[in-house]
This record gives C-alpha cells, sequence and structure tokens, in this order.
C-alpha cells in the first residue's frame, strides 16, 4: 500500500514558501498504526479507517516543527525520524 499523499487528491501547501525545510520518515516495518502521531501532528499524519498511517505531508517547513518533533517523541515503536 502506498502510503503517502501523492496518491491522494493533490494539495496545495499552506507552507510553500518557506525556505526551511524538514522532511518526516516512516520505518514502515516499525509502525504498527496506533495514531499517536496523528493525534500530536494532524496536519502531518492522518489515520485511515483501517488504521493504516497516511503521510499527508512529508515535506514541511518551520511552522511545523514542534508538531513534527511531538510525533516523533510518542510513537512507541520508534518508526519516525526527521531529517533537515
Amino acid at each position: 500500500m502506498d502510503h503517502s499523499a501523492s496518491n491522494m487528491a493533490s494539495r496545495e501547501s499552506p507552507f510553500a514558501g518557506e525556505d526551511f525545510r524538514m522532511k518526516v520518515v516512516v520505518d514502515w516495518a516499525l509502525c504498527d498504526g496506533n495514531g499517536a502521531c496523528a493525534l500530536e501532528a494532524p496536519t502531518i499524519f492522518e489515520l485511515s479507517d483501517d488504521d493504516e498511517l497516511i503521510v499527508l505531508t512529508d515535506e514541511f517547513g518551520e511552522a511545523l516543527r514542534d508538531q513534527a518533533a511531538a510525533a516523533v517523541r510518542v510513537c512507541p515503536k520508534r518508526a519516525l525520524r526527521l531529517e533537515m
């Protein structure tokens, strides 16, 4: 299953003009879809009706840095990491 938003309807990022960019990386072998990240960062992650994690945007600007960092911290499987 492709978990990225690229196969979903195209969404324009509200952070498109920012210079600072970060990327969230999901280790799909570790992710169990518990949704803790989606609660912390609902702009970045969503949980499907089938409890599959959906990454709404894998690259984002400074405005979402705190949300992304919180999502990484609360992941019980340590399946998330941030890259700058």
